[in-house]
Order: C-alpha cells, then sequence, then structure tokens
C-alpha cells in the first residue's frame, strides 16, 4: 500500500497541482489582461497629460496676450484720464475766468451803448447846428490841432466833420 498510496497521492497531488496550475494560469491572464488594461490606460493617460500640457501652455500663452493687452488697455486709460484731468483743469481755469469774460462782454456792451449814444448827441449837435447857423456865417475858426486856423468855415463845413465823425464811430 505505501507504492499504492504513494501513486495515489502523488497522482491527486499532481492533479491539484495540476488546478492550481489552470487556477494560475487563469488568474496570470486575467493579471495580464488587468496589466495590459492598465499599460492602455497609463498610455491614454500619458497621451491625456501631453494634450493638457499642451492646452496649459496654449493657455498661458493666451494669458500672456491677454495681460499684454490688459496693459496697453490701461496704458490707454492712463493717457485717456489725464488728458480728461488736463480737460478739467482747463475747464476749471476757465471757469474762474467766466467771471472775467462776463465782464468783458458787460464791458463791451456798455462800450456799444456809449458809442451808439455818442453818435446820437453828434447827429442831435448837427441837427442843431444846422438849425442855428445860417449860410452867411462867416466868423466861424477852428483851432483843433490847427488844422483849420483861421479859416472860414460854413456850417457844411461842421456838419460834414460831425458825420465823418459819426461815421468813424460806426465803424463805416
Amino acid at each position: 500500500m505505501s507504492k499504492e498510496f504513494t501513486k495515489s497521492y502523488a497522482i491527486n497531488r499532481i492533479a491539484e497541482l495540476n488546478e492550481q496550475i489552470v487556477e494560475m494560469t487563469a488568474e496570470q491572464s486575467e493579471t495580464m489582461r488587468y496589466l495590459n488594461k492598465l499599460r492602455d490606460n497609463n498610455k491614454q493617460l500619458k497621451q491625456q497629460l501631453e494634450e493638457k500640457d499642451k492646452e496649459i501652455e496654449f493657455c498661458k500663452e493666451e494669458i500672456r496676450k491677454r495681460n499684454k493687452r490688459i496693459d496697453e488697455i490701461v496704458e490707454r486709460d492712463k493717457k485717456l484720464f489725464d488728458d480728461k484731468n488736463k480737460e478739467i483743469e482747463l475747464l476749471k481755469h476757465l471757469g474762474k475766468h467766466e467771471t472775467a469774460t462776463e465782464m468783458f462782454k458787460e464791458n463791451t456792451k456798455l462800450i456799444i451803448e456809449k458809442t451808439q449814444l455818442a453818435i446820437q448827441e453828434l447827429e442831435k449837435l448837427a441837427k442843431n447846428i444846422l438849425d442855428t447857423f445860417d449860410i452867411n456865417y462867416e466868423h466861424w475858426e477852428f483851432n483843433h490841432k490847427c488844422l483849420y486856423k483861421h479859416k472860414q468855415l460854413e456850417y457844411y463845413d461842421i456838419i460834414e466833420m460831425i458825420d465823418n465823425q459819426i461815421k468813424e464811430l460806426k465803424g463805416e
């Protein structure tokens, strides 16, 4: 029995080991499929990582471009802001002189009014002279700036001088 026992034991043992080998082969095949799947996943992850790295580089470049554009816009806006501040200062400065401008306008208006009043008065004087002097009046002397010294003037000459003064005041 000892030989049979050993033979039978050996056969059983071989069968058990054979089953274990079959199981191990199945497990090994499963492990190999799993490893292949992991390799494929690893390969896909590496490819995705490379794509993401490229995307990151692209995004970094886009961010650099946008930052540059933002810097340009900020510089432009600073210049516009400075220009507007200068304009505001000028307007403030002009605002202070607005009173002077109004005074100038008012003085100009007064000068115009006074000039018109002078014209009216000269016209009245000319009329009075026409009404007062006689055509034959020969004793009139005009000593202004020695232009007509000792010259006899008729009232027509005086009226002409007054008319010339009126025209000058009118800007004619």
